[in-house]
């Protein structure tokens, strides 16, 4: 059943859709501020030309997980106030 999808999907504009993932992700990798996005551009010219039987995960970042911790140090209960500054 996935073949078909996909069939079906690369018939009627994944094709096109793919082209011009590939074609936009060539462009940002001109700068290199825009090569992560490029790079994306690249991943989601994969998906929409084959996007039956793929799936898409979110894989958390451990340096954002570090950054958070330190901004976390305030007291969490009482929104960042500590009980000194409510008086």
């Amino acid at each position: 059943m996935n073949l078909l999808g996909n069939l079906i999907c690369l018939i009627f504009g994944g094709f096109a859709a793919a082209l011009g993932n590939l074609f936009g992700g060539m462009v940002l990798c001109i700068t290199v501020v825009g090569i992560p996005w490029g790079l994306q551009c690249f991943k989601i010219a994969g998906l929409v030309l084959w996007p039956f039987g793929r799936q898409v995960t979110d894989i958390p970042c451990s340096e954002l997980d570090n950054d958070n911790e330190e901004i976390g140090e305030e007291d969490e209960e009482n929104n960042g106030y500590s009980p000194a500054d409510t008086e």
